[in-house]
C-alpha cells in the first residue's frame, strides 16, 4: 500500500506539471493571437500614418499653385493699375496728372467753341438757301396762277365776242320774222346772250382782281428774295472767312490735344471721354469756383477742398462726377496756354 501511495504521489505531480504546461501554452497562444490582432489593427493606422505625408505633399502643391495664381493676379494688377509712386514724389505725380487733364480740357473746350461757331453759320446759310428756294417756288406758283388767270380771261373775252356776234345775228333775224312767236324766241336768245356777256365781264373782273393780288405778292416775294440773297452772300462770306481762320487753328489744337492725350494714362482718358460724352457742355475737368463745382455748381465740403489742394489723389464731384482741380492747377495751365 505504501508503494502504491508513493506511485500515486509521483504520478500526481507529473499531472500538475502537465496542466501547468497546458495553461502556459494557452496563455502563449492567446498572447500570440492578441499580437496578431494588434498588428492587424496597427496596419491601417500605419498606412494612414504613411499616407498623411502624401496629404501634406498635396497641401504643399496646392499652396504652391495658390502662390503662383496670386503672383499672376498681382502681375495683372500691376499691369492694369498705375505703378505706385515713391512717397516723396506722390504729390508731384498726381499734380502732373491733374495739370495734363486740365490742359487737355482747355484745349478741347477751344475746339468745341470753334466747332460751335462754325456749326451755327452753316446752319444759317442752309436755312437761308432753303428760304430762297421756297420763295422761288412760290413765285413760280404765283406766275403759273397768273398765267391760268390770263388764259381764263382770254376765254371769257372770246365768249363775250361770240355772244355779241350772236346778238347781232339774232337782231338781224328779228327783221325778217313772220310772226310774234319767232320774234319773242329771238328776243329771248338776245337776252340770254346779254346775260352771258354780263356774267363773263363779272368773271373777268374777278380774274383781274386775283391777277392783281398775285402780282403784288410776286413783288413782295421779289423784295424778300433780294434781301435773302444779299444776306446769304454775306453769311457765305463770313462762313468762308471763319473756315479759313478756324481750320488752321483747329488743326493746331487737334495736334495739341493728341499730344496731351499721350501723356495721360489710359484709365484717366477713358474716364475723361466718358464724362465729356455724358455732360452737355463737354466739361470733364473743372476747377473749384466759390467753393463749388465748376460744372454743376454744387457746394464742395471743406474737407474735400483740402484734399483736392493736397494733390494726393484725383478727386471727382460727388454730384456730377467731374474731375476737380484747385486754383494752383488752373493757374499753371492758363499761364502755359
Amino acid at each position: 500500500m505504501a508503494v502504491s501511495k508513493s506511485k500515486t504521489e509521483k504520478e500526481t505531480p507529473s499531472k500538475k506539471s502537465v496542466v501547468k504546461k497546458d495553461v502556459k501554452e494557452q496563455k502563449t497562444t492567446k498572447a500570440a493571437v492578441k499580437k496578431e490582432k494588434t498588428q492587424k489593427e496597427d496596419e491601417p493606422v500605419k498606412k494612414a500614418k504613411t499616407s498623411t505625408p502624401k496629404k501634406a505633399d498635396t497641401k504643399k502643391e496646392t499652396k504652391v499653385e495658390d502662390k503662383k495664381t496670386a503672383t499672376k493676379a498681382e502681375k495683372v494688377q500691376e499691369d492694369t493699375k498705375i505703378a505706385p509712386a515713391p512717397e516723396g514724389d506722390l504729390e508731384k505725380s498726381i499734380k502732373q496728372k491733374l495739370i495734363a487733364l486740365y490742359s487737355l480740357q482747355v484745349i478741347d473746350t477751344q475746339i468745341d467753341k470753334i466747332r460751335v461757331i462754325r456749326g451755327e453759320l452753316p446752319l444759317e446759310v442752309q436755312d437761308l438757301e432753303d428760304d430762297i428756294e421756297g420763295l422761288k417756288t412760290r413765285m413760280e406758283n404765283f406766275k403759273n396762277e397768273i398765267a391760268t388767270f390770263e388764259k381764263t380771261k382770254t376765254e371769257y373775252q372770246h365768249d363775250i365776242a361770240q355772244s355779241k356776234e350772236l346778238i347781232k345775228k339774232y337782231s338781224e333775224q328779228q327783221k325778217n320774222v313772220r310772226n310774234n312767236r319767232e320774234y319773242e324766241s329771238l328776243a329771248k336768245e338776245i337776252e340770254y346772250q346779254d346775260l352771258e356777256i354780263q356774267l363773263r365781264n363779272k368773271r373777268i373782273k374777278e380774274v383781274d382782281v386775283s391777277i392783281d393780288t398775285k402780282s403784288k405778292q410776286i413783288e413782295e416775294l421779289k423784295n424778300t428774295l433780294e434781301f435773302k440773297e444779299t444776306n446769304l452772300k454775306e453769311k457765305k462770306g463770313e462762313l468762308d472767312e471763319i473756315i479759313i481762320e478756324t481750320q488752321k487753328e483747329e488743326e493746331i489744337l487737334l495736334k495739341k490735344s493728341k499730344e496731351a492725350q499721350k501723356i495721360i494714362e489710359e484709365r484717366y482718358m477713358s474716364a475723361y471721354n466718358r464724362i465729356r460724352k455724358s455732360v452737355r457742355n463737354g466739361l470733364a475737368v473743372v476747377k473749384i469756383e466759390r467753393q463749388s463745382c465748376g460744372g454743376c455748381f454744387s457746394s464742395i465740403p471743406p474737407q474735400s477742398q483740402l484734399e483736392i489742394k493736397m494733390h494726393k489723389k484725383v478727386l471727382v464731384c460727388e454730384y456730377c462726377g467731374r474731375i476737380l482741380v484747385d486754383d494752383t492747377i488752373s493757374k499753371i495751365v492758363e499761364s502755359n496756354q
